[in-house]
């Protein structure tokens, strides 16, 4: 019998050794599980941080395309207008060329006439 209290002890001594390296092999997975679970957290915050910034920007780009497009509104609405600004300009240097021309026709016609009258006047005058 005391053979086999020893082979009990010897397996016991064993199977206490293996649970050991066994405890130790799953502390040892705890903590890389605990450190995986650390670095995905990190991680997940990164991702929301990275996120919150492409918002931003995001945002950013929309508005400055806003702030674009109304210039570039504003600055048609502009060039338009000089447009129409130059061409009345235009049509009224024209329309004041016609009228000068006119008057200096006018006074011509006038002169002329005056001219006439006054030969008309000496003639009748001499009489």
């Amino acid at each position: 019998m005391g053979v086999k209290v020893e082979e009990l002890e010897e397996a016991r001594a064993v199977l206490i050794k293996e649970l050991d390296v066994a405890t130790q092999r799953e502390d040892s997975l705890m903590e890389e599980i605990r450190k995986q679970e650390r670095s995905i957290a990190l991680l997940q915050h990164e991702l929301k941080e990275s996120q919150r910034k492409i918002d931003v920007e995001q945002e950013g780009k929309k508005n400055l395309e806003s702030s674009l497009l109304d210039l570039k509104r504003k600055f048609e609405d502009e060039h338009n207008k000089r447009t129409r600004e130059m061409t009345s300009n235009q049509q009224t240097s024209e329309k004041i060329s016609v009228l000068e021309k006119q008057v200096k026709l006018i006074l011509l016609n006038n002169a002329v006439w005056l001219s006439k009258a006054a030969k008309s006047l000496t003639w009748i005058l001499t009489f």
